[in-house]
């Protein structure tokens, strides 16, 4: 985790040294080990190092080539610099220094536009050709580093956080139809921000900035086609971990010890004891290894059982916390520090175990985040089966779904619904698919205290309901892979993940978004997802014998609900229902709002719990107009 800065006058005017020092100075937290500019004309960029890597120790950005045609400077980590080097050597491009920063930018000498598909990793890269007079910016293939721009019709500017770009004279206008996705607590639109004026460049895209203008292009998909076949579960499970070592081996690599999270799901379990192993195998480039868990003590949502156990399989040095209090965590305060929606309480309630991992040295943090998009499988993968005429298997996972709906869905389902919605509306054309889900919907998908001449006006159904670029995926199981893919609420969580640990100084790697993985869970058949009523089916007989059979076999997942409750009952003091500016910018009914937080409060003082994260996503609504456009005050 770094940060990075650049401006373009694309008038011919000269880049101000004191705006892309503003912009790197705002973005300190991200780089605390070293600043560096360069300047030439109507071109500046800039970056903020943090030391997350042993090669970014002798790395010194903006990086150039010999003949200083070329500038770069990069967030980020590149996993396949072995490979990239053999293919370098092969096309004649030889390397000094073989750091991460030195092999992206002798892959554009080599490759031009091309060269981010022959990277992998984690990465937001902006290179300026001063030949072409060019500005490159690529963003990796999940949008795991987050990649901000602002342009009018002069100026080129972006950075590593959205609140740098009102150094560079963006306008402070609010993005209504961003904002009726978060009041809807539904945020997918990824290239959009609560800005108009701000833009995020699409995860696996490419941007090209010239006088002329500016165009952004897909450089990476998943491919249609692709399918993996093996004789037997064995064999796909042995094909699993040899890729799943490797992509929680890459994320390893780090200046000091590495910290991991450990809830005691399948996923950060995995992880865990993945990385223990290749600790004691030595194998591992780093300086240390523990794990560190937020416990729920006395609540239905703790894990302790299933965190005891991972650790003493695998010998892991455990760190337990509890949930940071709501009242030591400062909404209004984030919005003023960095303009964007607050944290969601459910990363924020880890607040305290993440200072922790950096009290004890670690500048890098592994999360189980992407177990869930890729290898949990789809209820809609019963239309496959319809498809194939699997009648029996059909009706035998419609009734294990329908058992379970109410752990995955927060409501259950019965089997008929469940064939209808999950094998038959499935199989219809897009159109009519659309038109069933207008038609049939019993109330309107989204909150109910949203004004509906707000959601019409912005067109809020048709943006929660958008749906990818069509493919020419085969299955429909195959096809809720690819649309995850392209959904831009995944885009949005890695965002709020990042923004979250940059702030401590910590870099967050998530080995389930490495791209090897995703590849080989979309070429999976769905049995290999589901199968028996276990979703991650490939996983669990793959850490066969490594995971305690508690944690592999488990089938109910913590509700982390407790957070957000207690931050919409603390953070809802500061405001007044009555007063509410979202209201008076036509934005919500106050008094819907209201009666559901009431309703929402009643139900927690008396033990039961109900789902608060819309009403959350109300109030942190509410607290980040205060702060941008409003009076900036607040009531208690």
């Amino acid at each position: 985790m770094s940060g990075i800065a650049a401006i373009f006058n694309r008038d011919g005017r000269p880049a101000e040294s004191r705006m892309i020092k503003a912009m790197l100075d705002a973005i300190h937290h991200r780089g605390p080990d070293r600043e560096g500019v360069w300047i030439e004309g109507a071109v500046a960029l800039g970056q903020r190092m943090l030391h997350a890597t042993p090669e970014a120790v002798a790395e010194q950005q903006p990086w150039s080539d010999e003949g200083r045609r070329y500038r770069l400077v990069f967030d980020g980590r590149i996993d396949n610099g072995v490979d990239l080097q053999l293919q370098l050597s092969a096309a004649g491009v030889e390397t000094r220094i073989n750091t991460d920063a030195e092999l992206i930018l002798r892959s554009y000498q080599c490759w031009g536009e091309e060269f981010a598909a022959k990277l992998t990793g984690d990465f937001a890269v902006l290179i300026w050709d001063s030949q072409s007079q060019t500005l490159i910016g690529v963003r990796d293939r999940s949008g795991v580093k987050p990649f901000y721009y602002y342009q009018d019709g002069k100026r080129f500017a972006c950075g590593s956080e959205l609140h740098q770009l009102f150094h560079c004279g963006a306008p402070c206008q609010p993005n209504e139809g961003t904002i009726g996705e978060y009041l809807a607590d539904q945020p997918c639109t990824a290239d959009q921000t609560l800005y108009r004026s701000i833009q995020q460049l699409l995860p696996a895209h490419l941007l090209i900035v010239r006088r002329k203008g500016l165009v952004t292009r897909p450089y990476y998909d998943l491919t249609p086609t692709a399918i993996i076949r093996h004789s037997n579960d064995d064999e796909y499970a042995n094909h699993f971990l040899s890729i799943f070592k490797e992509a929680v081996y890459c994320r390893m690599r780090a200046v000091g010890p590495v910290a991991a999270d450990l809830s005691g799901g399948i996923d950060s379990s995995s992880i865990v004891s993945i990385a223990q192993i290749l600790q004691d195998q030595e194998t591992a480039r780093c300086d240390g290894f523990e794990s560190f868990s937020e416990v729920f003590p006395g609540l239905s949502c703790d894990e302790s059982e299933y965190i005891k156990a991972v650790a003493a399989r695998s010998r892991v040095a455990l760190n337990f916390r509890p949930p940071t209090p709501a009242n030591e965590i400062d909404l209004a305060a984030q919005v003023r520090q960095f303009r964007d929606f607050p944290t969601y309480p459910n990363f924020a309630s880890g607040l305290d175990f993440r200072r922790l991992q950096r009290r004890k040295g670690a500048r890098v943090s592994l999360t189980g985040e992407g177990g869930d998009e890729w290898f949990s499988g789809s209820m809609e993968d019963n239309a496959d089966l319809l498809c194939s005429l699997r009648i029996l298997s059909l009706i035998r996972q419609i009734r294990i779904d329908s058992h379970q709906s109410s752990t995955r869905l927060m409501h259950h389902f019965s089997p008929g619904h469940l064939l209808i919605k999950t094998a038959v509306v499935p199989l219809l054309p897009r159109v009519v698919r659309q038109f069933v889900r207008r038609r049939a919907r019993a109330r309107v998908p989204y909150v109910e205290w949203i004004n509906p001449d707000f959601a019409r006006r912005i067109d809020l159904y048709a943006r929660l309901i958008a749906e990818p670029p069509l493919s020419h995926v085969k299955g429909i199981g195959r096809q809720s892979i690819y649309d995850a893919f392209h959904n831009g609420s995944i885009s949005i969580v890695l965002g709020m993940i990042d923004h979250a640990d940059a702030r401590l100084g910590l870099d967050a790697r998530h080995p389930f978004f490495d791209q090897r993985l995703i590849e080989f869970a979309f070429a999976l058949p769905n049995d290999q997802l589901r199968r028996d009523g276990f979703e991650r089916y490939i996983v669990r007989n793959a850490m066969r014998g490594i995971l305690p059979e508690i944690v592999r076999t488990r089938v109910t997942k913590g509700s982390f609900n407790q957070p957000i409750l207690a931050s919409v009952e603390h953070n809802s003091a500061f405001i007044r229902f009555d007063r509410l500016e979202i209201a008076e910018r036509g934005w919500v009914n106050a008094a819907k709002l209201k009666s559901a937080f009431e309703a929402l409060m009643a139900s927690y003082r008396n033990g039961d719990g109900n789902y608060g994260f819309p009403v959350w996503m109300a109030i942190a609504t509410e607290i980040w107009h205060r702060v941008v456009f409003g009076s900036g005050k607040f009531e208690r």
